[in-house]
């Protein structure tokens, strides 16, 4: 006699509750990288763009790329600022928490950094 094989009921189940939670799982990370990836699109065009103006002037220039991105995460004050002949550059450091069910959430630490060439505007 052979034996049968496949899922039984309760493996099915148990393998649809994993992927539930994986699903949700990425979808609250969804929006986490995306605001990530916006911010280091940002500060690119900014360094590119505002090359040689006054601090505040770049400063001000990213929060309305961030206003038009819907990046709440970074303002222009988190800036740090970086000149020298060879162009500019821009770096910022930030934190994200993300709550995941009840008491267990995830931290991530974002780094970006736009640079802007000596050869660019």
């Amino acid at each position: 006699m052979k034996k049968q094989s496949g899922f039984s009921l309760m493996q099915a189940f148990a393998g649809m509750v994993l992927l539930g939670m994986l699903a949700v799982v990425g979808f609250k990370l969804i929006p986490v990288y995306t605001e990530y990836f916006a911010v280091k699109r940002s500060l690119q065009r900014v360094a590119i763009e505002q090359k040689g103006l006054p601090v505040a002037q770049i400063r001000e220039s990213f929060d309305k790329y961030a206003q038009i991105e819907s990046i709440s995460s970074v303002h222009g004050q988190d800036l740090e600022i970086e000149s020298d002949n060879e162009g500019m550059d821009l770096h910022v450091e930030y934190f994200r928490e993300v709550s995941l069910v009840a008491n267990i959430s995830l931290k991530f630490n974002f780094k970006a950094d736009g640079r802007s060439s000596g050869n660019a505007k």
